[in-house]
């Protein structure tokens, strides 16, 4: 007889934990948990007994919570026939937090179908992702950067090697195994399903070397450089991205210098058709050398393959990420000197 699990009943688990001492004591309170595992988002008021002596949240707390979240979505989507562990994490204060505070983590499928694909000969596999902490006002509080160890448990994993019967129920379609969660996450029935999985499946690799190594060539190319940076982004939010020198706006074109609302209308952007490669070529006829695209906070938007494979053979970098992921990429790009401009759709 199958045990009782928790996790199946996301409602109930957010009471539970909610009602974990760690967090009840330093006042972190778990809003939301999509059903599916996917999302989870937190958030963490500013009380008398939880703030620090200079009247802001506790450094420890900010850490606290985002701590078990990401080890919790990919225990739960990728099931029991993985070892999921916290390796690493580090943090960086960015400006004191006051009010409330919030933090939302994300898995989408291309993610879980990279992170199966490199553990299933029962490979270690170390995976990055990164979490914002931000205010009321959108405004970045803290960056969080945690890395995990993920492995495919022995006996499934040497059946996967050797053909034997993990292997065949795999691809048999057996609950929790490869095959059933190729064939839900593959679409088969929709090219353009396609076409957006492998392009974030190149945005994947690109952002997790991106993050502390793409940049390094472009530092370089932009040293020295007479042109004017790229504007920063200073905070944002759902339906919000306030960008240095431009103001606010609710989806954003920048480049080296400047920067303007991006309006789908005028090259037929969409959800389902995708970003234009003429709004891209907008960006790089700009001086753009490296083109951060953030396809939205659940990313929804489409980017085509075709798009990417385009642009990346005229010798321009493309990296595509969820939009909170990209801001950072981004921020951290333009920080850095290098001629980059980003597309930003700041809704699903």
């Amino acid at each position: 007889m199958k045990g009782f699990d928790i996790m199946e009943h996301p409602r109930l688990f957010k009471v539970v934990i909610n009602s974990w001492p760690p967090f009840l004591g330093a006042g972190i309170r778990v809003v939301e948990i999509a059903p599916d595992w996917r999302t989870v988002r937190v958030a963490l008021r500013l009380r008398w007994y939880n703030r620090n002596y200079v009247r802001s949240h506790f450094g420890g707390s900010l850490f606290a919570m985002t701590d078990p979240f990401y080890m919790l979505l990919l225990l739960r989507n990728l099931g029991r026939d993985y070892v999921v562990w916290d390796m690493e994490a580090q943090i960086h204060y960015l400006r004191p937090g006051r009010g409330t505070v919030s933090a939302v983590f994300h898995l989408d499928d291309n993610t879980l179908a990279e992170i199966r694909a490199r553990a299933a000969g029962g490979a270690k596999v170390n995976e990055t992702f990164y979490a914002d902490v931000v205010d009321e006002a959108g405004e970045r509080v803290a960056a969080v950067k945690k890395t995990l160890y993920i492995r495919k448990k022995e006996r499934l994993a040497a059946d996967a090697a050797s053909g034997g019967p993990g292997m065949r129920q795999g691809a048999s379609g057996g609950a929790g195994s490869s095959g059933d969660n190729a064939g839900r996450e593959g679409g088969g029935n929709a090219d353009g399903e396609e076409a957006a999985a492998a392009a974030r499946a190149q945005s994947a690799a690109a952002f997790a070397a991106g993050w502390e190594t793409a940049a390094s060539g472009d530092d370089q190319a932009g040293a020295g450089s007479s042109q004017r940076p790229a504007p920063q982004i200073v905070a944002h939010s759902w339906g919000r991205i306030e960008v240095e020198g431009l103001g606010s706006g609710r989806d954003w074109q920048l480049w080296p210098g400047g920067g303007c609302p991006w309006d789908w209308r005028v090259h037929d952007t969409g959800h389902f058709r995708g970003v234009a490669e003429e709004d891209v070529e907008e960006v790089v006829e700009r001086s753009a050398t490296t083109v951060v695209i953030g396809c939205g906070r659940l990313g929804r938007l489409r980017v085509p393959s075709a798009l990417v494979d385009n642009f990346t053979a005229q010798g321009v970098k493309v990296i595509v990420a969820t939009t909170g992921r990209a801001l950072a990429i981004y921020n951290d790009l333009a920080r850095r000197g290098v001629a980059v401009g980003g597309l930003f759709h700041s809704t699903c």
